[in-house]
C-alpha cells in the first residue's frame, strides 16, 4: 500500500512576516488538484485497514495538519468538509491547555514585534554569523531572527529552551495574540465530525535532540494520555519539527502509539517504511505551481538532479 501524506499548518488569509499561512483560496485550490489525481482518504483509518475495501484506480492521498491552529476550523475545515475530504490533526497538548502557541510560532512573533534592538544570549554556541545580538533597526533585528531560528533546530534540546526563554526574557514589551490555538471544546466538535485527532507532544520540541529517555516519554506519554481522557486514545503521535530518533520511535510505541509521523518528502510505502517513521510531503506557503511541482515529487527529483 502506498500513501501520498500531504502535511499543512495553517491557512488563514492573514499574511505574516516569518511563515505566512496558505490563503484559503490557493488552499481550496490546491484540494481541487489533489481530488482530481487521488483518492483522498482517512489516514488513521486506511492504515489501521491497510486499504481493504478500497476499489479506486486513484493512487491514495492523505490530508493532514500539525499544531492545533485555531485557523484549521475558521479556514480550513470548512473548505475540507464542503469538498467531503477527511483530515487529521496533530494536536500540542500544552498549547491547547494554556492557549499560547508553540515555542516556534513564539519566537516568530517576538522578532517581528518586539522594539528591543539587543538580545543577551550565550553566544559561546552560535557560529560567527549569528554572535552580533545587537541590531541598529527591526529589520536587521527580524533578518537576524530569520536566520537564528534553523539554526536553533540544530542544538539540544537543552541548548535551544535556554536562547528561547532568553528571547522570551529580553523582548519583554510585546502580548503574545489571544484565541490563536484550538480549545478542547473546538477540538472534541472536529473529533466529532470526523476529524482525526492525534498528538504532536506537549511542548513542541526536537524529539531527537534530547537526551533522556524519561524527557522523551513525558512528551510522548503525558500528551497520550491527556489526549486520551478528553476524547479517547489517539492512534498517531506526529513528531515535532519532523526530529526523531530509534529511540523516540521506541518509546512512542511503548506508550502505546500505532503509528509515528515523520517529514520525509517521500510516499509512504508499507512495504519499505516501518509504522514509526511514516513520511509526509510537507506542503509549503508558496508559489502555487512551485507546491504542485513539490507535491508531485517533480521538484524533488529536480533537485537531487542538480545535486549530482
Amino acid at each position: 500500500m502506498k500513501i501520498n501524506i500531504f502535511l499543512f499548518h495553517r491557512v488563514n488569509p492573514k499574511e505574516s512576516e516569518f511563515w505566512a499561512p496558505m490563503s484559503p483560496k490557493q488552499f481550496e485550490r490546491t484540494l481541487k488538484y489533489l481530488k482530481k489525481r487521488y483518492k483522498i482518504v482517512s489516514l488513521e483509518e486506511t492504515l489501521k485497514n491497510d486499504s481493504k475495501g478500497l476499489t479506486n484506480t486513484l493512487p491514495l492521498a492523505a490530508v493532514v495538519f500539525d499544531d492545533g491552529y485555531k485557523d484549521f476550523l475558521d479556514f480550513a475545515y470548512p473548505i475540507l468538509k464542503k469538498m467531503g475530504i477527511p483530515s487529521s490533526m496533530y494536536i500540542v497538548v500544552d498549547s491547547v491547555n494554556s492557549g499560547m502557541p508553540p515555542w516556534t510560532y513564539m519566537f516568530d512573533y517576538s522578532f517581528a514585534n518586539t522594539k528591543v534592538l539587543s538580545l543577551n544570549i550565550d553566544t559561546d554556541i552560535l557560529p560567527s554569523h549569528l554572535k552580533l545580538t545587537e541590531w541598529k533597526s527591526d529589520k536587521e533585528r527580524i533578518a537576524y531572527g530569520k536566520a537564528l531560528k534553523p539554526f536553533l533546530k540544530k542544538l539540544s534540546n537543552r541548548d535551544r529552551e535556554g536562547i528561547f526563554n532568553q528571547v522570551i526574557k529580553d523582548f519583554n514589551d510585546i502580548e503574545f495574540p489571544e484565541d490563536l490555538m484550538l480549545s478542547w471544546k473546538e477540538i472534541k466538535y472536529l473529533h466529532n465530525n470526523g476529524v482525526t485527532i492525534g498528538s504532536h507532544s506537549v511542548t513542541h520540541p526536537l524529539l531527537g535532540s534530547i537526551k533522556k529517555e524519561e524527557e522523551i516519554e513525558h512528551e510522548l506519554k503525558t500528551s497520550f494520555n491527556i489526549i486520551e481522557k478528553e476524547i479517547g486514545k489517539p492512534l498517531s503521535i506526529s513528531y515535532p519539527i519532523g526530529s526523531y530518533n530509534e529511540v523516540v520511535k521506541k518509546i512512542a510505541q511503548k506508550v502505546g502509539y500505532k503509528y509515528g509521523l515523520a517529514v520525509n518528502h517521500t510516499i509512504y510505502d508499507s512495504n519499505i517504511n516501518d509504522n514509526y517513521e511514516i513520511p509526509r510531503i510537507d506542503v509549503y506557503t508558496e508559489n502555487y505551481y512551485k507546491s504542485i511541482l513539490r507535491m508531485s515529487g517533480i521538484l524533488g527529483k529536480i533537485k537531487s538532479i542538480l545535486k549530482k
